[in-house]
């Protein structure tokens, strides 16, 4: 099976700074770390890549199923139930693709790669199974080739230290292969990383803390409960963006705010004894509002 020809990597350089733009590429940097992977699959009767650990604004559910689509392979997806008038862009595209997103209800993490798992495991032979955090050897394998080709084109005494984002590290790891003297740094996007994730990368985290168990006392609601709770036509945990957590004194809700804020989420509503955070999409960003 010949191999798919992916453009040229694009780097900027902005004040000494490097940038690699995979941005620009249609799908992500994952479909060229996954093509191996597939064909290698396929060679051995595969037809079908599932994946049940991606995120509503995860780049897997489109790099996976536009690379398996060039070979003529299909990518089945377990993700978290959603109204379909109101889904993430990443998920449209990921349709556009022909993706094949089968809604799991209270859609967990554990409980998408469950399902993903059960998939798969009714036809091994013509069904991969995707690792979490697309943790296979041959993806760190093409990680580090990238950076090595990096390295040669771009001469690796430019270069002092490497910066990327990271949830499961695949990224990181195989570019600490590509450039063994260099330090890495890993910016978090999710949850703390293991040891054996990080590597030798040093990890960053949001300097806030909230070191106490969060009770939701709402989260994706169906239309009667919704109804039945006071819950306005379009709020948006019909659709899973909300949540709403238990605070009731003024230190956590200090906290709790500055780290919500710090990961990201940018519509926050504030109660007498809850936070309300959303990151609905079809909604005003950058508001703060009180109950």
């Amino acid at each position: 099976m010949k191999a798919y020809e992916f453009p040229k990597v694009e780097i900027e350089q902005h004040e000494g700074i490097f940038v690699v733009r995979e941005d620009k590429l249609e799908g992500g940097s994952k479909r060229r770390f996954i093509d191996r992977y597939i064909r290698e699959e396929m060679s051995k009767g595969a037809n079908e890549f599932v994946f049940g650990g991606c995120p509503a604004t995860g780049y897997a559910q489109m790099s996976l199923p536009l690379q398996a689509k060039q070979y003529g392979a299909k990518a089945t997806f377990f993700m978290a139930k959603r109204s379909l008038d109101n889904l993430h862009p990443y998920q449209k595209k990921a349709l556009e693709y022909g993706c094949d997103i089968r809604w799991v209800e209270m859609g967990m993490l554990n409980v998408t790669l469950s399902h993903a798992r059960k998939y798969y495991e009714q036809d091994t032979y013509h069904r991969r199974n995707f690792p979490l955090g697309l943790e296979d050897e041959r993806v760190i394998q093409d990680i580090e080739e990238l950076g090595k080709q990096i390295a040669d084109e771009w001469s690796a005494e430019n270069f002092s230290e490497i910066w990327t984002v990271g949830s499961s590290g695949t990224l990181s790891r195989g570019l600490q292969r590509a450039f063994p003297n260099l330090e890495v740094h890993c910016v978090s996007v999710g949850h703390k990383m293991s040891e054996r994730e990080l590597g030798r990368a040093k990890f960053y985290k949001s300097p806030y803390k909230f070191d106490k168990p969060i009770k939701i006392n709402s989260g994706m609601r169906t239309s009667a409960h919704n109804a039945k709770v006071g819950g306005k036509p379009n709020s948006s945990h019909l659709t899973g963006y909300a949540a709403d957590l238990h605070c009731n004194n003024s230190r956590d809700r200090y906290d709790l705010i500055n780290c919500l804020l710090d990961v990201g989420f940018n519509r926050i509503g504030v109660g007498n004894t809850f936070i309300h955070v959303d990151s609905d999409p079809s909604k005003s960003p950058d508001v703060i509002w009180t109950y």
